[in-house]
């Protein structure tokens, strides 16, 4: 198996990321924002080394919590990382045109914000969700 991507939703050190990456995989790194103020900079070492950093909700789950962080931090985010970006936490239908013109992300992640019932898809969801995402400018 070969994947495209590997997300790492974890603590992993930056020497770690360094192996993954020299056996050829491309990396998405998940950024887990709190309340908190937060020193964007140390990310700034696996710059080289990761493809993507993903922005999500810092929570005791990993992934899929339906809960929003400030956006400002990820606006924050952009200006000290030079790096592309994904914006997920929280993200529905009714919010993400907001979330897209407001941060402008490279892409957005979407899970609970499209469910019917947990693990459950809706399609209407996620009919509305792409079309709020490509009516946002």
């Amino acid at each position: 198996l070969k994947p495209d991507y590997i997300q790492l939703h974890g603590d992993e050190d930056l020497n770690y990321v360094k192996t993954l990456k020299s056996n050829g995989l491309n990396i998405i790194k998940v950024v887990r924002i709190g309340e908190e103020n937060e020193d964007f900079k140390i990310y700034e070492e696996y710059c080289d080394f990761v493809e993507f950093f993903l922005l999500d909700k810092k929570s005791e789950l990993l992934g899929g919590t339906g809960e929003i962080f400030n956006w400002d931090k990820a606006i924050k985010f952009k200006e000290e990382i030079n790096k592309p970006f994904f914006l997920a936490g929280g993200l529905n239908p009714e919010n993400v045109k907001e979330a897209v013109e407001k941060v402008k992300p490279f892409g957005v992640d979407v899970a609970s914000g499209i469910e019917k019932t947990p693990r459950s898809k809706d399609y209407k969801k996620m009919q509305e969700f792409i079309r709020n995402v490509q009516k946002a400018k």
